[in-house]
């Protein structure tokens, strides 16, 4: 019996089941804004710590409250879309795992 794939191709890529199709679009649409942060790494090397990192440097130390999300305050662009993203006050800190080429910058 085979396995069941944990990915969708969506756009030329492969992505994660739990990712909303709409969601993943529109990151692909996102453009940067003076004072996004995007902290840019490839999957499973230790993102989410330096996720952690960021928050504390951005809020002086003091660790994100129990049973708050770090995605909350630091959103994985292309999980939660660009919608949510802009919702943020800036500066932002955006985690992504697009490539280089993919990441929005701004001129």
């Amino acid at each position: 019996m085979a396995a069941k794939p944990s990915y969708r191709i969506q756009d030329g890529f492969r992505v994660p089941l739990g990712f909303p199709a709409e969601n993943f679009s529109s990151a692909l649409a996102y453009e940067a804004q003076p004072g996004d942060i995007f902290l840019s790494t490839y999957p499973k090397c230790g993102t989410t710590w330096v996720q952690y990192i960021l928050y504390l440097l951005f809020h002086d130390g003091v660790p994100l409250p129990a049973g708050e999300l770090i995605g909350n305050s630091i959103p994985h662009l292309e999980e939660t879309g660009a919608e949510f993203v802009r919702s943020l006050p800036s500066p932002r800190v955006i985690k992504t795992h697009f490539t280089y080429e993919q990441t929005p910058s701004h001129p």
